[in-house]
């Protein structure tokens, strides 16, 4: 468990003296930081429920043409595993790979936030924890995700359907967030009520989809089966909330407004859904969750009482630490992380 202690302590301190440092520091702090977590996450030895299942698929591509490897999962992360085992690789330089790509979108996003350190704390049990260091598809998709996230809140948007296509292509989940562009751009109604057309019929197909088991390849063979989807669904319900009662005063910009209203709703729209279909509603809620690390690393700010922000403050990194330690030691799942092992040593 000192490996996560660890990696909670590192943006804990930073949150509160991150700002002390010079720019040159600041980024030679940040680099170093996410070499380490790319190590963490990147060379873990059987770590995450969905180990076996990620290890039995790089078996199955490695064995087989490429025309064949590329039909057994999402198009890129089976390329990816075909790649790797054509040089000779192992499952530790896909996990590596898809770690860079995590990591550097996470770290790109976090530090566009006005309390940087305090988004990547609140990244470190849902996103980083469960989803960087189990969920190997999802997680690269979550990194292209948050990279979308920058893009279209500064109107790129160009730049944010590569990324949507670029994630889609590790999970095809991600096709999901596609329609956020519309929700950003309002100015086309027709546009808008296409998206909303679009966004109902895809979460129409992934809800009847799991129904049949047919939704993910590997969903049969994990052990997972989503218990803690409705508390992740959860997490998003509070910044989904402070996200209304704040947004038309603190946030400026109606581009970065609009997306994450938008992201508010959508949360709440899941919430009734984790008892119809648990696993999809779980995946889904996970896209969702880059409002926790935007609303909690500024809303700080939106407070002008500086007890209140420090109140607030305190609150944040007292319950993600907390929400850190409860799982590890009382989770379901915790012998799935605990003790954390690494290549070559374990």
């Amino acid at each position: 468990m000192l490996v996560y202690l660890i990696m909670f302590i590192v943006p804990l301190f930073l949150s509160f003296y991150g700002k002390m440092f010079e720019r040159k520091l600041d980024n030679l702090i940040w680099f170093v930081v996410a070499v380490f977590y790319i190590l963490i996450i990147g060379l873990r030895n059987e770590i995450g429920v969905d180990w076996e299942a990620y290890n039995k698929l790089y078996n199955i591509t490695r064995n087989v043409p490429l025309s064949e490897a590329i039909l057994t999962t999402d198009p890129a992360y089976a390329f990816l595993n075909w790649i790797v085992a054509l040089i000779g690789g192992k499952v530790y330089l896909v996990n590596f790979i898809c770690a860079i790509i995590f990591i550097s979108g996470l770290v790109n996003f976090c530090r566009a936030q006005q309390m940087p350190w305090l988004a990547f704390l609140v990244a470190q049990p849902v996103l980083i924890f469960i989803v960087g260091m189990s969920y190997t598809r999802q997680s690269v998709a979550v990194g292209f995700e948050l990279m979308a996230l920058i893009a279209i809140s500064s109107k790129q948007n160009k730049l944010f359907i590569f990324h949507v296509v670029m994630a889609t292509l590790f999970h095809k989940t991600a096709i999901f967030l596609l329609p956020l562009i519309a929700f950003v751009s309002n100015k086309n109604r027709v546009l808008m009520i296409i998206a909303i057309l679009f966004l109902v019929l895809g979460l129409g197909v992934m809800l009847i989809a799991e129904k049949y088991e047919a939704m993910l390849d590997l969903y049969v063979e994990q052990k997972l089966t989503s218990d803690g989807g409705i508390y992740r669904v959860i997490l998003n319900i509070v910044p989904a909330i402070l996200i209304f009662v704040f947004a038309k005063k603190k946030i400026k910009r109606p581009e970065e407004r609009n997306l994450w209203k938008a992201l508010a709703v959508l949360s709440f729209l899941l919430f009734p859904l984790i008892n119809i279909a648990p696993t999809a509603t779980d995946r889904l809620a996970i896209y969702l969750t880059p409002i926790q690390l935007y609303v909690f690393s500024n809303a700080p700010n939106w407070f002008e009482n500086r007890y209140v922000r420090f109140i607030f403050l305190s609150g944040v990194v007292f319950f993600y630490g907390l929400l850190m330690l409860v799982w590890l030691s009382f989770g379901t799942y915790r012998d799935y992380w605990v003790p954390y092992r690494i290549f070559p040593f374990s």
